[in-house]
């Protein structure tokens, strides 16, 4: 299994929790090539989705968690939970 280039490009932004627009735009081409890249990147991983295909790629040891990425994941996570306990409390 031969993952290009673009391909972990493609692979790292995901798992900084970027969406398929925001990677074209980090990447500089169309979302229908992240559409390309990420079909070819699932058959070559054998996965379905962005979270298996992070997992499955995590496993194989082709991409790991970095403190920054980590760092941002959690920033994040505290920005949804008190955007969610905001709009509960009002």
């Amino acid at each position: 299994m031969q993952i290009t280039p673009r391909e972990l490009a493609t692979l790292q932004l995901m798992m900084d929790g970027k969406s398929d627009r925001e990677i074209a735009v980090s990447l500089g081409i169309s979302e229908s090539s992240i559409d390309t890249h990420l079909r070819d990147l699932f058959a070559k991983l054998g996965v379905t989705s962005h979270t298996e295909a992070i997992g499955a790629a995590t496993r194989r040891g082709l991409v790991g968690w970095e403190e920054g990425s980590r760092r941002e994941a959690a920033s994040r996570l505290r920005q949804e939970c008190k955007s969610n306990h905001d709009a509960r409390a009002s």
